[in-house]
């Protein structure tokens, strides 16, 4: 089966120009697009990068390949992904879309052809894609930000000076987020937008780290230092508990306890399947009400009891030795 690596390698060597189209978005985008970034530097691949806008393709000519970020934009959760691919199908040039989850959307998959080439990201979305009848080859492969490089959060908070009341409150947020790591507390990062679950409509904006850490998605300076922010901020905090995906990916490279949270469908849970749940890489990577997971959990709570019950028996016998007469111990 052919892989994202695998494509990129033949696109280096191809000889044809190459184009790449960054996920708009927020920091949580800016993960998948800095993996790209990362994984063409590592692969040799060189491209022009796309940064008009999502419906941008001037400077494309025929025949060339246009690289389409990953992400979960083509759902019925969004319409922006639809027309994104009504807008990219027309040309005469081959389409490649990194890692997706795709969800419904079947109008604007039709519009893939044969010479285009789809990943996706987990196993729901490669059954949709068939089932779907779409045109364009398909393949499975892990989410991009799997590729980025995670000393990127060493590169620390890169913060521009505050000049808008905005900017004050964002850097009171981090502020806050920095008190709260050195204090031990868990990082909660919610979804505040329309993924987010029924559970979680009240929770508020500043809580939404995705958001929070956005410095802008159009270019690679711009995902940068959106990417080296979030991580920043997640590497602060011992554990984290979530139900914004690339978050809990950041965590997870960064060898983070994160507990996943279901956001409005099933891409969170797909993802986790697919590339975390069994990879021993990601042991410290659970999902909420996971049988799995709370399986381990059960184990881990009946040997710290039998442990403790152990320690109380041995504390038992101590006393009734020394109630024997028997040396006492010194404390």
């Amino acid at each position: 089966m052919t892989t994202v690596i695998d494509a990129l390698t033949t696109a280096r060597d191809s000889g044809r120009r190459v184009h790449y189209r960054p996920e708009l978005g927020n920091a949580g985008d800016a993960l998948i697009n800095v993996g790209f970034y990362h994984l063409a530097d590592r692969l040799g691949l060189t491209y022009r990068e796309i940064t008009g806008g999502r419906f941008d393709l001037d400077g494309v000519l025929p025949g060339d390949l246009v690289i389409c970020a990953g992400g979960g934009s083509i759902s019925s959760v969004w319409d922006i992904g639809a027309r994104t691919l009504e807008a990219l199908t027309r040309g005469d040039h081959d389409l490649l879309l990194l890692p997706q989850t795709i969800e419904g959307q079947e109008e604007a998959l039709s519009l893939l052809r044969p010479r285009d080439l789809l990943f996706v990201r987990e196993r729901r979305s490669l059954a949709h894609a068939v089932a779907t009848g779409v045109k364009a080859r398909i393949m499975l492969d892990h989410d991009m930000a799997f590729h980025l490089d995670p000393t990127l959060a060493r590169k620390g908070m890169l913060l521009r000076p505050p000049a808008r009341p905005d900017d004050l409150r964002r850097a009171a947020a981090f502020a806050r987020h920095r008190a709260r790591g050195l204090a031990g507390e868990t990082l909660e990062a919610w979804r505040t937008d329309d993924e987010r679950s029924d559970a979680a409509r009240t929770r508020r904006r500043r809580d939404d780290l995705s958001l929070l850490a956005d410095r802008g998605t159009l270019d690679r300076a711009s995902n940068e230092r959106s990417a080296a922010l979030l991580m920043s901020v997640v590497s602060w905090y011992r554990q984290v508990r979530t139900d914004r995906l690339h978050i809990g990916i950041a965590a997870a490279l960064l060898g983070k306890p994160v507990t996943l949270s279901p956001g409005s469908y099933h891409k969170i849970r797909s993802v986790y399947e697919f590339s975390m749940k069994n990879d021993p890489r990601f042991a410290h990577v659970t999902y909420e009400n996971d049988p799995q997971t709370l399986a381990a959990v059960s184990a881990q709570a009946a040997a710290a009891a039998a442990a403790a019950t152990a320690g109380l028996a041995a504390t038992a016998a101590g006393e009734t030795e020394d109630h024997d007469g028997s040396e006492r111990r010194a404390w």
